[in-house]
């Protein structure tokens, strides 16, 4: 299995964390969001890229977004891949860090089948 299969496995089911998204106006019902946290992400990354073989940097766009950028050392080169997230409504730095991590990681193929 290459390393791409091995990002892309899926977890095991309890380490899916579930959230309610929209809502009706009565809140009666919503929408199920499924998630992963980040330390499981990184134990993913650990696993299959080598714990000295990938590395994170966040660099803050000029509205305010962090991006995340996750660098895998592959075949002797660094490639990244990046995405961003803004504020959330808990804790907002660490939410913020959180979010643009695991978004970045579905790039590189991990949880992108939630």
């Amino acid at each position: 299995m290459n390393l791409f299969d091995q990002l892309k496995r899926p977890f095991p089911v309890g380490k899916i964390h579930w959230r309610v998204g929209a809502t009706n106006k009565d809140k009666t019902s919503g929408i199920a969001l499924a998630y992963m946290d980040a330390r499981d992400v990184m134990h993913r990354l650990d696993v299959v890229a080598g714990e000295m073989n990938w590395q994170v940097r966040y660099p803050l766009a000029d509205s305010g977004l962090l991006i995340c950028e996750i660098g895998l050392y592959i075949d002797g080169n660094w490639i990244w891949k990046a995405n961003g997230a803004g504020d959330t409504q808990v804790e907002a730095d660490k939410g913020k860090c959180s979010d643009a991590f695991k978004r970045a990681a579905v790039l590189w193929g991990i949880g992108r089948y939630l």
